[in-house]
């Protein structure tokens, strides 16, 4: 009788051997699939709009900065769409943006339009904005007023 029962007892062990080692498997399996994708990129496509916000709010802060003690300096009696400080300054800052957005994986390009004046007093300037990477792309004309 002890035989019998033996028996019995190695095929329940083995029986549960298997149900662990099944187990283990899919649980190995889960866990690969998890650490699988940890360090994969996110598309750039999936960003560029919020990317775009970012970089067009940044510029105009930069433009503000440098031309927030010009401003009796830019009168409307020079020529109004290419004023040497206006231009002088957006170009600066276009390349140094030029540069960042490459180093990123963009593609950014500022055109000046306009330089805007009320009440003979310079307010701000009007530009054409493009960002893109190599699957999408957002162009604007944006105008920003540096005094209101």
């Amino acid at each position: 009788m002890k035989k019998t029962s033996l028996k019995n007892d190695q095929g329940q062990l083995l029986l549960i051997g298997g149900v662990i080692i099944t187990f283990l498997i899919l649980a190995m399996s889960a866990i690969s699939i998890s650490v699988s994708n940890i360090n994969k990129p996110v598309s750039k496509t999936d960003f560029i709009r919020q990317d775009y916000a970012n970089i067009r709010e940044e510029f105009g802060r930069a433009l503000y900065d440098k031309l927030k003690d010009k401003r009796l300096d830019v009168t409307p009696a020079d020529d109004a769409s290419s004023h040497p400080i206006c231009r002088t300054h957006f170009e600066y800052q276009k390349e140094m943006f030029i540069y960042t957005a490459k180093l990123d994986g963009y593609y950014f390009n500022a055109v000046y339009f306009s330089t805007d004046y009320s009440g003979g007093l310079f307010i701000g300037l009007t530009a054409d904005l493009t960002f893109s990477n190599e699957k999408e792309s957002v162009s604007e004309r944006v105008t920003y007023v540096f005094f209101p």
